[in-house]
């Protein structure tokens, strides 16, 4: 097991360490953090506001998919207006078809791989990754789930992308974003990454709802 010590890592924002092959990130939002080695655990000093939060990040397996799929939908239909409301339908009916309900073959067409955040056991979030062009990865469907939201797994999720985007030769992260999703633009916006472009989007695809929402488009070297 190769992790940071504690002493050594103070005063940086996560902790990054890897077991038996498997990627663990904690959110270290305070200057004292949660540890866990071998089971062993030493929880931080911080305000009662504050909770340490260990995030374990796996590849997707087939016994995820109905969990996958229920975050993929509820998260949407959480995003639609009123007014979008019958887009966003039409959209998740579509998606679940086109890449959702079939996310091994999806990803592995696309050369890319699909992961689910894990904690206390539970999927807390997801996301993946799918070759756009040489050298170049696209980060796809980075969804939190809204109730373990506000606890650094979004970014805890997009640095596991980024590093691994860079393993398998990535120079640079692509990604998209619509005009509603206003705390992932922050994020990325936050984690160095240009915008390149912002169209509107009049048609539906497994990216976009369409509907002449606006969608941002962003770029980061790796």
């Amino acid at each position: 097991m190769e992790a940071w010590s504690p002493d050594a890592r103070r005063g940086r924002r996560r902790l990054h360490f890897r077991c038996d092959g498997v990627e663990y990130f904690s959110d270290t939002r305070c200057a004292d953090a949660c540890y866990e080695w071998g089971g062993k655990i030493a929880k931080r000093c911080a305000s009662s506001t504050q909770m340490a939060h260990l995030v374990k990040i796996r590849p997707y397996a087939q016994a995820d998919r109905l969990v996958v799929r229920d975050l993929f939908v509820r998260v949407n239909r959480l995003l639609a207006t009123p007014a979008l409301a019958e887009a966003f339908e039409d959209y998740i009916k579509s998606s679940l078809s086109e890449e959702i309900d079939r996310i091994p073959e999806y990803y592995r067409e696309r050369q890319g791989s699909f992961w689910v955040a894990m904690a206390n056991a539970a999927v807390v979030g997801m996301f993946g990754l799918e070759r756009a062009a040489e050298g170049q990865f696209e980060l796809r469907r980075m969804y939190v789930d809204p109730s373990a939201r506000r606890l650094g797994i979004g970014r805890q999720m997009l640095d596991f992308a980024e590093h691994e985007a860079r393993t398998r030769g990535a120079r640079e992260m692509v990604l998209s974003t619509s005009e509603i999703q206003k705390e992932a633009l922050a994020l990325y916006r936050h984690a160095g990454y240009r915008e390149t472009r912002e169209e509107i989007a009049e048609s539906r695809s497994n990216k976009t709802i369409g509907g002449g929402i606006r969608r941002h488009h962003f770029s980061k070297a790796l």
